[in-house]
């Protein structure tokens, strides 16, 4: 994968978050650009196009462009012009627009459009328009008019400013962790059958069902920690907890259950990218038949057993499947 960030009006390519996102995703095995564009002298979106120009070959189905400020619509004219699309867009306090103000807009009146929407979001395939409720120059309602013609959502951070060091925006982990979804197992998880969905989770039905019931469950969106998690994904994990652990015993008499997180396999990675998630393994002391097919614990009361694997026929887990939802609909 490969990044291009690119800084705004009197900016700079070691301002604000720029270094220390760059030295992050390198650290994780990425190629990253930061080019310099002429500001405030000479920067009109002819001499910026001709700075980028040496980039362009660079560029490919795997390149993630970041914008800030005025580097919001230099991206949008830079999409207008390729042949392909990139993997994704992540713009940062920017508009497409005047902003009423005559001397920012004077100085960057030839970044300003009109633009190619259609052209602009066929090529790329993801969109994250990031704003704060109280950006001194760009206001609030110009991002929501911009993340509607992209067709995406705003992320609304309270009391981020203009995303620059007088806000204190040395660093930005939420950014960073919208672009490492990207390339996240867990974040594009569409392998496996959905048994429950709340705020902040999503409950799968597990691969592996050599023990009866077990699932996947993964936080909605990408931490590395449990130390990362809010107040709120602990208080909604917790309810999740009682919901999941009733629909096991309710569904399929288990008598008690193992709940881990480990993610020991991501640090096995020479670039390590944890996502928190939990594996969840009911527990029997008794055999339990399912269309024929017999589910046994022969650990029952000893740490389960990591080497077991069972394959179970399709329509044994499709029956797992209706018997967990119908007990999951019984709290609802």
């Amino acid at each position: 994968m490969k990044a291009f960030i690119i800084h705004g009006a009197f900016g700079h390519p070691g301002e604000n978050w720029f270094p220390w996102l760059k030295e992050r995703l390198e650290s994780l095995g990425w190629e990253v650009f930061v080019p310099k564009f002429p500001t405030p002298e000479g920067q009109t979106l002819e001499n910026w196009m001709n700075v980028f120009d040496e980039y362009l070959k660079l560029v490919d189905e795997d390149t993630v462009f970041i914008g800030h400020s005025l580097g919001v619509p230099f991206i949008l004219h830079v999409l207008e012009r390729l042949e392909k699309p990139v993997r994704a867009c992540y713009l940062v306090s920017g508009s497409a627009q005047e902003l009423g103000n005559p001397k920012s807009d004077e100085i960057n009146k030839s970044f300003l459009g009109p633009f190619n929407w259609d052209k602009i979001k066929s090529n790329c395939k993801r969109f994250v328009v990031f704003h704060s409720d109280n950006d001194p120059y760009v206001p609030l309602d110009i991002a929501k008019d911009l993340a509607k013609k992209l067709g995406t959502e705003l992320k609304i951070i309270h009391g981020a400013g203009h995303f620059n060091e007088k806000a204190g925006y040395l660093e930005f982990p939420q950014l960073l962790g919208e672009i490492l979804s990207l390339s996240c197992y867990y974040c594009n998880l569409n392998d496996l059958e959905l048994l429950l969905e709340t705020k902040h989770w999503k409950v799968f039905l597990a691969r592996d069902q050599s023990y009866l019931g077990r699932a996947l469950v993964v936080l909605k969106r990408h931490a590395k920690a449990l130390s990362d998690l809010t107040e709120d994904e602990w208080l909604d994990f917790g309810e999740l907890v009682k919901k999941l652990e009733f629909a096991a015993r309710e569904a399929f008499g288990a008598r008690m259950f193992n709940w881990t997180c480990l993610m020991n396999n991501a640090y096995k990675s020479k670039y390590p990218n944890p996502h928190v998630h939990w594996h969840f393994r009911p527990r029997y002391d008794v055999s339990v038949t399912i269309k024929g097919f017999a589910f046994t614990d022969p650990d029952f009361g000893s740490h389960y057993d990591r080497a077991r694997k069972t394959e179970i026929p399709q329509e044994v887990r499709g029956e797992i499947l209706q018997m967990y939802l119908a007990a999951l609909k019984k709290l609802s």
